[in-house]
């Protein structure tokens, strides 16, 4: 009787397995699940960028003690910058409107200069390749003669119109955005469909952007955040503004063809 009931539950398992191997068998593969809120088709994320004449540079200077030990080292005192206040105002910069703060305090790590820096901040007005170029070379030379090191010269070029120059920038982007899809469509052997969804990006194209929201500006330099991009002199002076746009077309075989797998 035992024997009897084991072979009995022996043969409903098999017959159990032997449903379900036929039933997985017969059964449709399930389709592979997108990105949740992206619809089907080409994706292509396009890239602009715009520029127009600056209104105004904000400027940062870090000034250190010298950095190859022929002044002692220390914390600076107003005193000690003297000469590079001086320097910046013979460009034309107002003295009362720099802002010197001794000892920075914003450094993230000591720099080369130690933890006794200086730091200015001013703003110039309808700022030109020359009137920087001007207050580069007046800075270098004061420190160099005063015996102290420039750390870091920032700046960031404002916009007088952002909404204006965003715009272009966006329709750039949107411009790119169509250009690649065109050309992946070519590749796969499809007809590019018309645009059913596009995405702004709240990152920009990796450069500086004048037109970036409070959030975005900092550029993590050697010492830490809130520091301005480095000034670059082979660089045009001239406000930027940046697009991502991440956009969806609808994609078709073509006539007569068969796309690629």
């Amino acid at each position: 009787m035992f024997r009897e009931s084991r072979r009995w539950w022996y043969l409903a398992c098999v017959a159990l397995l032997g449903v379900m191997a036929y039933a997985n068998l017969d059964a449709q593969p399930v389709a592979a699940q997108g990105v949740p809120g992206q619809l089907p088709g080409i994706v292509v994320t396009g890239f602009g960028t715009a520029t127009a004449s600056a209104d105004s540079a904000q400027v940062q200077i870090i000034v250190g003690p010298d950095m190859y030990g022929m002044a002692p080292s220390g914390v600076l005192a107003a005193a000690d910058v003297a000469p590079i206040v001086a320097a910046v105002v013979s460009t034309g910069v107002d003295k009362a409107d720099i802002d010197l703060f001794v000892p920075a305090m914003n450094s993230m790590f000591s720099g080369p200069g130690g933890p006794g820096n200086a730091q200015l901040r001013f703003t110039i007005p309808n700022p030109t390749d020359t009137t920087m170029s001007d207050l580069s070379d007046a800075v270098y030379k004061a420190a160099a003669t005063a015996r102290l090191s420039i750390q870091h010269l920032g700046v960031r070029y404002t916009a007088g119109d952002c909404t204006s120059l965003q715009q272009a920038a966006t329709d750039k982007a949107v411009a790119d955005a169509r250009a690649r899809g065109e050309r992946l469509a070519k590749s796969l052997n499809v007809e590019l469909g018309d645009m059913v969804q596009a995405m702004d990006s709240i990152y920009g194209g990796g450069v500086p952007d004048s037109c970036a929201t409070p959030g975005m500006q900092s550029y993590y330099g050697p010492y830490g955040e809130n520091m301005l991009s480095p000034y670059d002199p082979t660089k045009a002076v001239e406000a930027t503004a940046t697009a991502t746009i991440t956009v969806t077309f609808e994609m078709t075989a073509t006539a007569g063809a068969t796309p690629v797998p």
